[in-house]
């Protein structure tokens, strides 16, 4: 596996303590000299300008009526411009931050000593960030550290490296944090409990009226619809029944999760593994794509045991929010898109119904009423198409991209198609991408909730119409039925 370039540009020391990361190749660079060592082929651009290490004598001339800050924006803005022009890589810059003064509270309190103009600067930089172009909170990095923690002041006089190993060490985890992100390293599911994990008590024994949405319920609930709003499929596994389940979503107003917010309820009293098992078949997601949280440690130990592709949480009331690093998410999200999709596997039951009755395959797909539907990617869809490129791990030729790549191609005469799709019960927006370069074949992507309904076979077809003869494919381990569909149409150029 080829490990992604990412360009740490800094004013002051940091490879001295840089942890290193397996998928990661850092190379370091000096703000001095970044005209000319900058590379040109790194795939990120960290930028990290120590405001003290340029300003020594910011708070006394302040104090005189001078300021740097002006200066500091006017660099950002010219090394900003450098960046976007001589490369191709996302940036990912650390704000600016005045815990450097912090030994002047020993004299003047814990007063703004730099009139807030710190937050001022960081504002202007989050906003002069491009789309794909992530800013981070050093300030609030620092913060979780611990400002005592952050800092190594014999390092800052002999090597000008005034931040800590311990500060570093979360420094590069953000960054690698951000780059799951960037190329869509993530959990997909969410599968809960209910009995003491969504609310307090037992169902079956308290009933409705009587459970407990104490604060630190209500608190789990808020997290899952941020969960929730930023693309991830929520589902529910409970030893319960169906009705009293769905009673207390319905008429409990105090609920903050709401039915329409879960894309599958499993009530069973069968074991939980089994129940996990019916889960990802309904949604057709892999179960290494799922997250499960139940308070009882026997069930989450028995899915563990019998599901170890699964990452199985047992709830803790106090403890239960660093588990979700498992997830890893865009801050940008269209909700359309989130609503669209989890409406697409609440009506999969409709589907399965109209499926039984159906005498023949073909008689279902034909009383599905599906409209397929493929046009020339617009602007506005690139970052939908680049997320379905990296998160697809089954309908999939291996092709991945992030938006800006896709943006490139683009401008390149490369051929990209969006594919929607919507059927008698639901719009399921955008399924699918086609890439061709030249009678190439070089991305295919069909999300899995379109998969059992032929949709690949007519991409294709769409495909050999546009004149391809040969088809590039990369292997994930689970898109072998796909490489067989292609080989039967092109050529294929294995990557």
């Amino acid at each position: 596996m080829t490990k992604r370039k990412v360009a740490i540009l800094s004013n002051v020391t940091v490879a001295h303590a840089w942890p290193k990361k397996n998928n990661l190749n850092f190379v370091f660079v000096p703000y001095g000299t970044y005209e000319s060592d900058l590379p040109t082929d790194a795939d990120q651009v960290v930028v990290l300008l120590n405001f003290d290490e340029l300003y020594p004598d910011y708070v006394n001339r302040r104090l005189g009526g001078a300021d740097e800050c002006e200066d500091y924006v006017d660099r950002c803005s010219r090394l900003y411009t450098f960046i976007k022009e001589n490369t191709h890589a996302s940036v990912l810059w650390f704000g600016a931050e005045d815990f450097c003064y912090r030994f002047y509270t020993h004299t003047i309190g814990h007063v703004a000593l730099t009139d807030r103009k710190i937050d001022a600067i960081n504002a202007f930089i989050a906003q002069m960030l491009a789309e794909g172009d992530v800013y981070l909170d050093l300030k609030f990095l620092i913060a979780q550290v611990g400002i005592r923690n952050a800092y190594d002041l014999r390092g800052k006089h002999r090597w000008s490296a005034p931040y800590s190993r311990m500060l570093l060490a979360a420094m590069a985890e953000e960054i690698c944090k951000q780059d799951r992100i960037r190329y869509g390293d993530t959990k997909k599911c969410l599968v809960l409990d209910c009995d003491n994990v969504l609310w307090g008590g037992v169902l079956s024994e308290d009933g409705v009226a009587n459970i407990r949405l104490d604060p630190a319920y209500l608190d789990l609930q808020r997290y899952l619809l941020f969960l929730y709003h930023h693309g991830v499929i929520l589902a529910v596994c409970s030893k319960n029944d169906r009705e009293d389940v769905l009673r207390v979503f319905r008429t409990r107003e105090d609920m903050l999760l709401k039915e329409h917010h879960i894309a599958h309820f499993c009530m069973s009293w069968s074991d939980k593994p089994s129940n996990l098992r019916v889960i990802a078949n309904a949604l057709n997601v892999g179960l290494e794509s799922m997250v499960f949280l139940d308070d009882s440690p026997f069930e989450v130990e028995a899915v563990r045991a019998v599901l170890p592709e699964v990452t199985a949480i047992c709830y803790d009331r106090d403890t239960v929010y660093a588990n979700f690093s498992c997830f890893s998410l865009p801050s940008r999200v269209d909700g359309e898109k989130v609503r669209l999709r989890t409406e697409t596997y609440r009506t999969n039951e409709k589907r399965d119904q109209l499926k039984r009755t159906a005498s023949t395959y073909d008689e279902y797909l034909a009383s599905l009423q599906m409209k397929l539907t493929v046009r020339a990617a617009a602007e506005e869809e690139l970052v939908r198409l680049a997320e379905l490129t990296q998160r697809t791990n089954k309908c999939t030729n291996g092709t991945r991209y992030t938006a800006e790549e896709l943006r490139r191609k683009m401008n390149g005469g490369y051929r990209l198609y969006t594919v929607t799709l919507s059927d008698r019960f639901s719009d399921l927006g955008i399924v699918g991408a086609i890439g061709i370069e030249g009678a190439v074949l070089e991305l295919f992507s069909l999300s899995c909730r379109a998969l059992g309904r032929g949709i690949e076979q007519q991409m294709l077809t769409f495909a050999e119409v546009e004149g391809v003869n040969k088809a590039a494919f990369a292997s994930t381990q689970k898109n072998d039925d796909l490489h067989d569909l292609i080989a039967s149409c092109f050529d294929v150029i294995c990557r």
